[in-house]
């Protein structure tokens, strides 16, 4: 007799792993499942100017995009070249000293920045905004001119991806979205959340009391966490609630959480990922995938493992 390999029993003994899961409903409990996604894509921070301190426009500010997984654990990203972009968008009100001609200015001010192609790297940061905001040079009649800054209504940013990587993405077209795509991955990644205020600062302290934070970070989080809830049969589908419970079947069983993930492309399964659960003592358990096990056309175990990426592979929980 031959001997399966883990992935060739894993896949052949599917059907009875998922027929014991949905026994659960049987026994007196229910089992839904659900993942955390982010399907739209949105801007990666946005953040009223009105809560910047005093004398702070967006000029001096920075984003910054950490690469982790579900685990929280760093993990390193391969940004290819004229690829992503940062579009900065910013809009100004009149100051003290800066006017705007209503009639000819728009209040609304863009920067493009490039993430610069890099391997491996765990974290980007943009710098400065420096100059997303205009100046206009202002003199006073005594002492020497300065230049004004209009005041910040509001400022966000957008992650782009561009169409063609053979040169590199105008402003313009970045505005318009011609010959890119606003998107909520990077390198596989996920940005995870948006981030709405400053928490933690990157330029150079101008003097020793300047130690306001200036930095918007995101996170783009690779690989997926799902949730297994156990409920008695008062379980309702449409809002997701009940009264939580474990399961009772009488004997002892082994449960597991199942992640499979398919290329894109083919249409093909590629690779797997099983956790045990106990929901004949736990209510409530979290996974986290991110490391999934290598399965060839043949569905037999290939040795290597690779991780999620939400670019080119789709993730499915049994």
């Amino acid at each position: 007799m031959t001997k399966k390999t883990f992935g060739q029993r894993f896949l052949s003994g599917l059907t009875s792993v998922m027929m014991a899961v949905m026994s659960f409903a049987g026994s007196g409990s229910a089992i839904p499942m659900r993942a955390a996604d982010g399907d739209e894509a949105s801007p990666i921070f946005s953040m009223d100017g009105s809560t910047l301190g005093w004398g702070t426009t967006a000029n001096s500010l920075c984003a910054e995009i950490d690469f982790a997984n579900t685990s929280d654990e760093t993990v390193s990203a391969n940004i290819p070249d004229n690829t992503y972009y940062l579009l900065v968008h910013a809009v100004g009100k009149p100051s003290q000293w800066y006017t705007y001609d209503d009639n000819a200015e728009t209040k609304d001010h863009y920067k493009l920045i490039e993430l610069n192609a890099a391997d491996g790297i765990t974290s980007w940061n943009s710098g400065q905004f420096g100059d997303v905001l205009p100046s206009k040079e202002v003199s006073m009649g005594w002492g020497q001119p300065f230049q004004a800054y209009p005041d910040t209504v509001s400022i966000e940013g957008y992650l782009l991806k561009s169409e063609d990587a053979s040169k590199e993405l105008t402003l313009e077209n970045a505005q318009n979205r011609t010959g890119c795509n606003t998107v909520n991955t990077i390198a596989g990644l996920t940005i995870s959340e948006t981030a709405t205020s400053l928490s933690k600062r990157t330029a150079a302290q101008a003097n020793p009391w300047d130690t306001a934070n200036d930095t918007l970070v995101v996170k783009a989080v690779g690989g997926k966490t799902a949730e297994i809830n156990v409920y008695d049969y008062d379980y309702d589908s449409t809002t997701h609630s009940g009264t939580k419970s474990v399961v009772s079947n009488g004997e002892s069983s082994n449960y597991y959480m199942v992640a499979t993930v398919k290329d894109n492309a083919t249409g093909n399964v590629i690779g797997y990922s099983m956790q045990q659960c106990f929901p004949e003592s736990q209510n409530t358990q979290t996974f986290n995938f991110w490391e999934f096990k290598a399965i060839d056309a043949e569905n037999k175990d290939t040795g290597s493992t690779f991780t999620f990426n939400a670019d080119e592979q789709t993730m499915s929980f049994r």
